[in-house]
């Protein structure tokens, strides 16, 4: 490989990995939530990983949604409620 070329690569790959570290001291240290900034320290228990109101017959299948949103929050809320009172204080929702 021509020395110009492996020089401008360098360069590029180090340029793109500092601007993609960079942040503002004002965001750093936070998660954003969707009830906004959130210090991890305020995160106590965590649950990184759920899917409440999944249906596991596969994505593809699925045409959303599977339920009806007011019988699925009287089923679900107890749990979430539990979650709450065992000491869960963060979850991350990843259903589709």
């Amino acid at each position: 490989m021509n020395s110009y070329i492996f020089s401008f690569l360098k360069v590029s790959i180090l340029i793109l990995g500092l601007s993609a570290c960079s942040q503002t001291a004002e965001d750093a240290g936070f998660i954003m939530t969707v009830n906004g900034k959130l210090d991890p320290n305020e995160m106590g228990i965590t649950l990184p990983h759920e899917h409440i109101t999944t249906d596991f017959i596969g994505a593809d299948k699925i045409k959303q949604p599977q339920y009806q949103q007011d019988s699925a929050v009287e089923i679900i809320l107890p749990h979430l409620n539990g979650l709450l009172e065992n000491g869960v204080n963060t979850l991350f929702e990843c259903t589709p």
